[in-house]
């Protein structure tokens, strides 16, 4: 669950919960096409129902980007393509509906992929062999240097396993990355933090303090990837 993060992503969660009201109008517009097709109360009782909560527990996962978030943001794909199984019964108004419907989708799940605010989990971490994280230092914002591990880098952003407590708009510097030269070091805007498990760490997403270290960011970018690639071809021959 995120503890921390800092205001412009703040906006990205705001304007995915903005989404999420267009998303229910556009459901709630299919659920009357549905229940005037084929009306009963019962029927119009557990669309009713079901959508309300379905909608009321979305936003409280989106919120607190909880991973559940896909979960609920599949099924509504889902219920959106079920009305293009059959186009010959589809009306043009439905069409239109559920197009904007599947338009929503992506619109609010594109910005909400990047690791500041879902890592990417990897479900073989805790087999030391197949570790994917790069190691790296760190240092923080009073000065102080500590063990780190890169878990990924993608999209303009960096999502990191750290022990030490850091804060939303905290400056980091990062050197001694595994694999790298010596002289490598980039600065870093701390932007969420992902409170981890009892006895784990927690995960910070990163973003890039200075757009001129482009180049640098992209030398990182591939060090993790040929990591993560490695343990792949591991995890894809010891099984």
């Amino acid at each position: 669950m995120i503890k921390g993060i800092d205001r412009e992503s703040g906006r990205v969660i705001d304007k995915a919960l903005a989404i999420l009201k267009l998303q229910g109008l556009c459901v709630a517009l299919l659920a009357v096409g549905e229940t005037v097709s084929d009306f009963s109360v019962p029927g119009l009782v557990f669309r009713g129902f079901f959508w309300t909560s379905f909608f009321v527990l979305f936003a409280r996962v989106a919120r607190r980007l909880l991973y559940s978030y896909w979960a609920f943001l599949v099924i509504l794909t889902l219920y959106a393509l079920g009305f293009l199984a059959d186009p010959a019964r589809l009306s043009l108004g439905e069409a239109l509906v559920v197009s904007a419907l599947l338009g929503l989708n992506v619109w609010q799940a594109l910005p909400l992929m990047s690791p500041v605010y879902y890592p990417m989990p990897n479900w073989w971490e805790y087999d030391f062999r197949c570790r994917s994280d790069v190691k790296a230092m760190m240092v923080a914002g009073d000065g102080s240097r500590h063990h780190i591990r890169i878990n990924e880098a993608r999209m303009g952003a960096v999502s990191v396993s750290c022990f030490h407590e850091l804060a939303s708009g905290e400056k980091v510097f990062i050197d001694g990355v595994e694999g790298m030269d010596r002289d490598f070091g980039v600065s870093f805007d701390v932007v969420s933090v992902r409170s981890g498990i009892v006895g784990r760490p927690d995960i910070v997403g990163l973003v890039l303090s200075d757009d001129k270290d482009g180049q640098r960011y992209d030398e990182l970018r591939g060090a993790v990837g040929s990591k993560r690639l490695s343990v792949r071809r591991f995890v894809r021959h010891d099984g």
